[in-house]
C-alpha cells in the first residue's frame, strides 16, 4: 500500500513537471517565431536601404560624368545661341556674335541632348551659372561707359569678383578713351563696368575721380 501511494505521488510530480514545461515551451516556440519574423524585416530594410544607395550612387556617378570641364568646341546654350570656346595662353576663349572674352575661371559644362550650360566655380566653393555671353555682357557695358570699341581700346574678360558670399561671376570691360580735361590737356582715361555673368545687371562702374573734368 505504502508502495502504491509513492507511485501516485511520483505520478502527480510528473504531470506537474509536463504541465508546467508545455506551456514554457509553447512559449519558446512563440518567442522563436517572433525573433525569426524581425530579423526577416530587419533584413528586408537592410536590404532596401542599401538598394536605393546603390541607386544614389549611380544617380550621383552619372551626374558627375555629365558635368566636364568645358573644352575647345562649338556649343549651343539652352537659349539657341551659339557659342564658340578656344584654347588660349591664359585660359579660354569665350566668342559669341564675333565678341570674344578671355577667362581663366574653372568652368564645367552640363550637356543635355544638345543643349550646353555653362557653370563657375567660385573661390568659396559655390558655383554660378554663367547665362550671359560676351556679346551681350559686351553690349550692356558698353551703353553705361559710352564707348565706342572700333574707337576706343575694348577689353573684356569673365572673371569672380567679390569675395565671401558676394562672389560671383561677372564680364569685366576695361576701355581706355582719349580725352581733353577742361577741354584743353589731352589725356588718356581708363574706365571699367562689370556685368553680372547670370542676369547680366552691371555690378560696378569705375572712372577716375577726375572723370567730371574729361571730355571724349
Amino acid at each position: 500500500m505504502r508502495k502504491l501511494g509513492i507511485f501516485f505521488v511520483a505520478i502527480l510530480l510528473l504531470a506537474a513537471f509536463v504541465l508546467a514545461e508545455g506551456p514554457q515551451a509553447g512559449n519558446n516556440k512563440i518567442e522563436t517565431g517572433l525573433n525569426a519574423g524581425v530579423s526577416s524585416q530587419i533584413a528586408n530594410e537592410t536590404a532596401e536601404l542599401q538598394t536605393a544607395a546603390e541607386i544614389q550612387n549611380q544617380g550621383n556617378a552619372t551626374q558627375i560624368r555629365a558635368e566636364e570641364r568645358v573644352r575647345a568646341g562649338n556649343y549651343q546654350l539652352e537659349s539657341g545661341e551659339q557659342v564658340e570656346v578656344q584654347e588660349g595662353e591664359k585660359g579660354l576663349i569665350m566668342s559669341a556674335r564675333n565678341v570674344e572674352a578671355n577667362s581663366q575661371l574653372n568652368l564645367s559644362q552640363n550637356t543635355t541632348g544638345n543643349k550646353t550650360r555653362f557653370t563657375v566655380h567660385l573661390s568659396n566653393g559655390l558655383n554660378a551659372e554663367v547665362k550671359i555671353m560676351p556679346d551681350a555682357a559686351s553690349e550692356r557695358a558698353i551703353e553705361v561707359l559710352k564707348a565706342k570699341c572700333e574707337i576706343n581700346n575694348c577689353t573684356i574678360e569673365l572673371k569672380e569678383v567679390g569675395s565671401g558670399n558676394q562672389s560671383r561671376a561677372a564680364y569685366e570691360m576695361k576701355v581706355e578713351k582719349k580725352v581733353r580735361v577742361l577741354g584743353l590737356f589731352q589725356a588718356k582715361i581708363q574706365e571699367s563696368a562689370q556685368i553680372d555673368a547670370e542676369n547680366g545687371n552691371v555690378i560696378k562702374v569705375r572712372r577716375p575721380w577726375w572723370a567730371f573734368l574729361a571730355v571724349g
